[in-house]
């Protein structure tokens, strides 16, 4: 390990003072006792034949807690939202694992069905694609990533990675080999406002863009 003044860094760590981020760190829950809070985490897979998007997550507020799943696919150009009880979500640290009733939602495996939706996704996953992370930019959200409280904080789980299964739609099953990217958002205030620019699927080198103007609620 290096030492960097007050911040030090190795492959797996970052610190700044007692604050340590690792990027096992950003896959897991992150307990929060206020409220209101949320957590969710997104992944979208393409090939050639459709592109989807789910998002496994909690919210809480005053009135109300809940488990959710929600999918966005190209089949049916339309959202799906499930709701649970909190209690339906069970979350395990080591190793990272998800599951809302019949879903499960691991690093290197997808699983997600419900009889409220019209979709069922089962998914294996390839070695995932780290971003490349310094001292100044311990993950996605910069320096800021140092500080507590933050109303909102970002994190990019998987940039990309080769991803095979297949999705059934209507009693008809489309076999994927595709790619897929997940990443997550957590904290107590979600932007009200924000731009996101993506991709990556290009004819040369592949590539990826964010960027993001947050005003919040």
């Amino acid at each position: 390990m290096k030492s960097l003044g007050i911040i030090t860094c190795d492959d797996t760590y970052h610190y700044w003072g007692d604050i340590m981020i690792s990027y096992e760190q950003e896959w897991q829950l992150h307990q929060s006792h206020k409220i209101p809070a949320f957590e969710g985490w997104y992944f979208r897979v393409v090939d050639n034949q459709v592109s989807a998007a789910v998002i496994i997550g909690i919210a809480k507020t005053q009135d109300k807690q809940e488990a959710f799943i929600q999918v966005f696919h190209t089949l049916c150009q339309s959202m799906e939202k499930v709701s649970y009880d909190i209690k339906d979500f069970v979350y395990q640290e080591e190793p990272f694992s998800i599951s809302i009733k019949n879903s499960i939602f691991k690093k290197h495996y997808i699983h997600i069905e419900d009889s409220k939706l019209s979709t069922v996704i089962d998914l294996e996953l390839d070695m995932p694609l780290h971003i490349q992370t310094t001292k100044y930019a311990p993950t996605i959200m910069g320096p800021f990533a140092y500080l507590k409280n933050m109303q909102c904080n970002h994190a990019i789980l998987n940039l990309e990675s080769q991803t095979h299964g297949y999705m059934k739609y209507q009693n008809q099953i489309y076999n994927i080999q595709g790619i897929i990217y997940q990443e997550k958002d957590w904290g107590n205030s979600f932007p009200k406002k924000y731009i996101w620019v993506q991709s990556n699927c290009c004819l040369q080198k592949k590539q990826f863009y964010f960027y993001r103007v947050p005003q919040f609620h």
